[in-house]
C-alpha cells in the first residue's frame, strides 16, 4: 500500500467529548511516556504525555487503538475493550532507560525560502531516510552525530528518534536500538540541529542505517496559527506540533512513513516538487560516524 500525504494538512480532527485514559508498564505500574496512538478508522492520533494519560474522542464501537512506543510490544486494542489504565508489556530486548542527548542549535532566524517544504501534520508520524553502508562504511561503524532540518516556532519542544535495520527493499523491519531517544529543542526560531548520538551506540548494520523522526502530539509542543486559505479570502485556524521537519524530493524508494501502525512508501501531492521525476520525499537529515 501506497501512502499519500498532503504537505498542507495541518488541522487536526475537531471532537466535542473526550475520555481518559493512562497507559502503564505491565510489570512496574509506572507511566508510559511518549508513546503515540491512533484510531485506525478514524484520522485522529495523540500521544501520551509524562504521566502516561492521553484523551480519545467518543469513538464508535467497531473501531481499534494502535499504541507503538519503544521498549513494548505494539498494541491493537479492539474500541469496545479498552480498560483503564491500558498495560503495556515490554518486548525481550526492552531497557527502560530514556536517553536525551545533547542537542547544538547550528542554524536560527534564517530567511523563510517558500520553496522549502516543512511538514508535521498535527498527528502523530514517523518520517525517515535510509543510508546506504556503502556509503558510510569508509569512514566509520558506529552512528556520531545526526544533523536535522526543521522548523521550530516553540520555545520550546520535543520529538523521537528511532534508528532501524532494513529488508532488501529498504523497508524497516527491526529497532537497532531498544530505549527511547527524546530530543528536545530548547529555543524558537531554530532550522538546523545537530544530535550527538555517540554515547548511545548505535552500531550501523551490514546493509545501512535507516533513521525516523516520530512528531508526538504534547500540550507543549502544541503551536496554534492563522492562514489564508490558498484562491480565496478564509481565514483558518492552524493547529500543528512542533517541530516542523524539513523535507527533500527523492526519486527514491527507500522513504518510509510510518502512521496507524504501518509502514508505508512516503509520496506527496506538493505543487512546489516536480511529482513526476520526484514521487517521494524525505526528512532533510545527515549524519556522521566513527569507529
Amino acid at each position: 500500500m501506497k501512502q499519500l500525504l498532503s504537505f498542507f494538512l495541518f488541522g487536526l480532527v475537531t471532537v466535542s467529548a473526550q475520555n481518559a485514559f493512562q497507559v502503564v508498564h505491565s510489570e512496574s505500574k509506572k507511566p508510559v511516556a511518549y508513546a503515540n496512538i491512533w484510531l485506525v478508522e478514524n484520522n485522529f492520533g495523540t500521544s501520551t504525555n509524562q504521566n502516561g494519560l492521553f484523551e480519545l474522542p467518543n469513538i464508535s464501537q467497531t473501531d481499534t487503538l494502535v499504541i507503538d512506543v519503544v521498549g513494548f510490544e505494539r498494541k491493537l486494542i479492539a474500541s469496545n475493550q479498552l480498560t483503564n489504565p491500558i498495560v503495556l508489556f515490554p518486548n525481550e530486548e526492552s531497557k527502560e532507560l530514556m536517553h536525551v542527548p545533547k542537542v547544538k542549535i547550528l542554524q536560527r532566524n534564517a530567511t523563510y525560502q517558500p520553496q522549502q517544504v516543512y511538514l508535521n501534520p498535527g498527528i502523530p508520524y514517523m518520517f525517515s531516510k535510509f543510508f546506504p553502508n556503502k556509503d558510510l562504511q569508509q569512514t566509520g561503524t558506529m552512528l556520531k552525530k545526526v544533523r536535522i532540518k526543521l522548523n521550530n516556532r516553540q520555545a520550546r519542544s520535543k520529538f523521537l528518534m528511532r534508528f532501524y535495520e532494513v529488508d532488501e527493499n529498504s523497508k524497516p523491519i527491526k529497532l537497532i536500538h531498544q530505549s527511547p531517544i527524546l530530543v528536545e529543542v530548547k529555543e524558537s526560531n531554530v532550522l538546523e540541529i545537530e544530535v550527538d548520538v555517540k554515547n548511545i551506540g548505535i552500531k550501523i548494520p551490514k546493509n545501512g542505517v535507516l533513521i525516523a523522526l516520530e512528531t508526538i502530539v504534547l500540550p507543549e509542543n502544541k503551536f496554534e496559527w492563522k492562514a489564508t486559505e490558498y484562491g480565496t479570502n478564509l481565514t483558518l485556524q492552524r493547529v500543528e506540533y512542533q517541530p516542523n521537519f524539513r523535507f527533500e524530493p527523492t526519486n527514491s524508494t527507500n522513504t518510509w512513513l510510518y502512521s496507524n501502525g504501518k509502514w508505508n512508501l512516503f509520496h506527496h501531492d506538493n505543487q512546489m516538487m516536480d511529482k513526476k521525476a520526484y514521487p517521494y520525499v524525505q526528512i532533510d537529515v545527515s549524519i556522521s560516524v566513527t569507529k
